[in-house]
């Protein structure tokens, strides 16, 4: 392991034991020189020259360190905004997404993606995997006022997941 790291070390799968030697341990329980954590993990704390980590099971180690979404989730950052902001979204799946930005009266006056397709209706689309992502909206050239986000995601075909959809109001203050 790269010192200055703190392993956390799942132990459910097989792992009877973990030491250490060299470095300075902040913390240091027992004569594993590692605390167990909610009784499934292990949590070391300091640097190490040399860790060592007892098994009988390799899977011990397979853990995937960022899932996949359960849900389509929206944020915005900063809101209130001056000129641009961060637009994120957590997609459960790959999809086709569409972004668009609606007035306070409904009308559509920007979109939040380079479309890699058009929809029926002639908006921008992009197709794009499952995880996070995030764009900058440009403000720039609208005036101060309240004004929606929406995110549309049509899965890929065949996933068998349904369409989903989430709005989120921000407020642009110049």
């Amino acid at each position: 392991l790269n010192k200055g790291l703190q392993p956390l070390v799942n132990r459910s799968a097989g792992v009877s034991g973990v030491s250490r030697t060299g470095g300075s341990a902040t913390a240091s329980v027992g004569a594993q020189h590692a605390a167990p954590l909610h009784g499934n993990a292990w949590y070391l704390s300091g640097f190490f020259d040399d860790l060592s980590v007892e098994y009988r099971d390799s899977a011990a180690f397979y853990q995937s360190l960022i899932p996949n979404p359960q849900s389509l989730a929206l944020a915005i950052s900063p809101n209130p905004f001056n000129a641009q902001a961060m637009i994120s979204f957590d997609l459960p799946q790959a999809g086709v997404v569409g972004i668009d930005i609606f007035d306070i009266t409904g009308s559509r006056v920007g979109v939040g993606l380079a479309p890699t397709r058009r929809n029926s209706v002639g908006f921008g689309e992009s197709d794009l995997p499952a995880g996070s992502h995030t764009f900058t909206f440009n403000a720039v050239h609208l005036p101060s006022g309240i004004y929606f986000v929406r995110v549309q995601v049509n899965p890929t075909s065949g996933s068998g997941a349904t369409p989903t959809m989430k709005v989120q109001k921000m407020v642009l203050i110049k």
